[in-house]
């Protein structure tokens, strides 16, 4: 009886998570439905997914796409933080569906062939430390981050808003290790999952001017707090 009321009272705890799509900044966007985050990146050249959230949240993310204006088949290149289940659900589908690129570090690539929790799927490119992922004028780069699983990869970019240049950090998860994470200064902060970085409450506060999502001091905190654990 105490284990069942202790998982209702957990139940209940967990936040409520906004999974309305929004502009993050400039061309980043959030089209996740839980948690576990999913971000498209729009350039000339086609959009950039980054995770791909679980399988049951498949049409949630695809209409969240569509609401923002962008074409579900126009995507290119799919990247990922981790090969777990909530983040690797719908690579399979969307690679078969759109014909994207799925680029993945070399340490996930068993995961991801071998499937389970999640569709089995295929690489398209293989990741190292240090590789860089071209299109439409941004580079992203691969830094791996072993953590929830031995190819965790952090992924860097820099866009502009309003002239002004911002370097951007998707966490991958809470590294092992943060040395790495520790030598990136990033302005803009986000992650695979939601409560990283606050997503719900700077979402509740979207519209300010700068944007809440603008959080190097968070970024360092963050940072701080996984050396510690």
């Amino acid at each position: 009886m105490r284990k069942a009321w202790m998982l209702v009272v957990l139940a209940v705890a967990l936040p409520a998570i906004a999974s309305e799509p929004f502009r993050v900044i400039a061309n980043v966007f959030s089209v996740g439905a839980s948690d576990s985050t999913v971000f498209i990146i729009a350039t000339p050249k086609g959009l950039v997914l980054l995770d791909s959230g679980r399988a049951s949240e498949y049409d949630k993310i695809r209409a969240n796409i569509r609401k923002l204006g962008f074409d579900y088949y126009d995507i290119r290149i799919m990247l990922l933080s981790h090969a777990h289940a909530d983040h690797a659900g719908n690579l399979a589908r969307i690679r078969r569906e759109t014909g994207a690129r799925l680029m993945v570090a070399d340490a996930d690539i068993a995961l991801l062939r071998k499937g389970g929790s999640f569709p089995a799927v295929d690489v398209d490119q293989q990741l190292r430390a240090g590789d860089r992922v071209a299109i439409g004028g941004l580079i992203f780069d691969a830094h791996i981050t072993p953590g929830d699983s031995k190819g965790c990869t952090t992924w860097t970019t820099q866009v502009r808003w309003a002239r002004t240049p911002y370097d951007v950090i998707f966490v991958g998860c809470r590294p092992d290790r943060p040395d790495e994470l520790r030598a990136l200064k990033p302005q803009i902060f986000l992650g695979s999952h939601a409560s990283f970085f606050g997503l719900e409450r700077k979402y509740a506060r979207r519209a300010e001017n700068p944007s809440p999502f603008i959080d190097p001091d968070g970024y360092r905190k963050f940072v701080d707090e996984s050396h510690r654990r």
